[in-house]
């Protein structure tokens, strides 16, 4: 194969082929230099101004087309990777970076394993209202997930607490070393451990319906109720705005349709190798 030298031109027809630019005519063609990544992770990686971060693109790109290709992706309305060190690049949503970008409020920390909150007066709203008609009234079609590097207990991860009849909410590790899934009825189990990811889901109305996993595995189940109240807006890191702040290291959360024990295991698998190519995984 001939060598191809900086600046040397190559002819073919009416195009020309330097060694750093292509010319069709008189006019130089402009190169998009990242047409290898998946649009959706190219326009998540263009909103957080991360497309020359190497690391970062290469990882967004597995992510998303990992999602795909095991089904995961059209059952998330939200995740969050929180990418890129900064309130700015940790606010945007991975599925749709203009649609329940994060709001942060209170004492946030932001580094490149994620955010932390100071557990005084912390939260990040999502602008997620489950029970409205603009999510479908998802009713008994539920997950949340939240990825958790530190064992500190106390707080909730996520949720609507205190709205006008039902709460739900997923706490890794509360002060009674219990971890929470609440969807109308209350799903715990023992842990002395909050590191992990943690995802808890809602999904139809069979036996077993409500479950938790850590790390893909289920750690407790049993016949969730669902329901619907008429307010409320989903947070990370506190219980609402007022009450139950956290200071957990995260690392991405998620927001989705309810899922399969399949659907948790792929997913957890998934989660994994991003956390573990950034160097974040516990």
């Amino acid at each position: 194969m001939p060598e191809i030298y900086a600046g040397q031109k190559i002819s073919i027809g009416d195009i020309q082929i330097f060694a750093d630019n292509i010319f069709l005519g008189q006019t130089q063609v402009a190169i998009n230099p990242y047409l290898y990544l998946d649009n959706d992770a190219y326009n998540f990686l263009s909103a957080t101004n991360l497309l020359s971060n190497d690391l970062i693109s290469t990882t967004i790109n597995t992510l998303v087309t990992d999602l795909k290709s095991q089904n995961l992706w059209d059952k998330l309305y939200a995740m969050y990777p929180l990418v890129g060190g900064t309130s700015t690049t940790c606010q945007y949503n991975l599925k749709n970076t203009s649609s329940l970008n994060l709001g942060f409020s209170g004492s946030w920390n932001f580094n490149n394993n994620g955010i932390s909150g100071s557990g005084t007066n912390n939260y990040a709203g999502t602008g997620f209202q489950p029970f409205t008609a603009s999510f479908d009234n998802v009713g008994k079609n539920l997950s949340l997930g939240i990825y958790v590097q530190n064992n500190i207990t106390g707080g909730y991860d996520m949720g609507i607490d205190g709205v006008i009849n039902d709460d739900l909410y997923i706490t890794s590790r509360y002060v009674n070393n219990l971890t929470y899934f609440y969807y109308t009825s209350s799903l715990t189990v023992a842990n002395t451990d909050a590191r992990g990811f943690y995802i808890g889901t809602l999904s139809g109305s069979g036996a077993n319906n409500q479950v938790i996993y850590k790390n893909g595995v289920s750690v407790a189940s049993q016949n969730g109720g669902g329901g619907q109240t008429t307010g409320g807006n989903l947070v990370i890191g506190a219980a609402n705005p007022s009450v139950e702040f956290s200071k957990r290291l995260y690392g991405l959360s998620f927001i989705g349709k309810g899922l399969t024990s399949t659907n948790a295991s792929d997913l957890n698998t998934t989660v994994q190798a991003f956390a573990t190519t950034l160097g974040r995984n516990v």
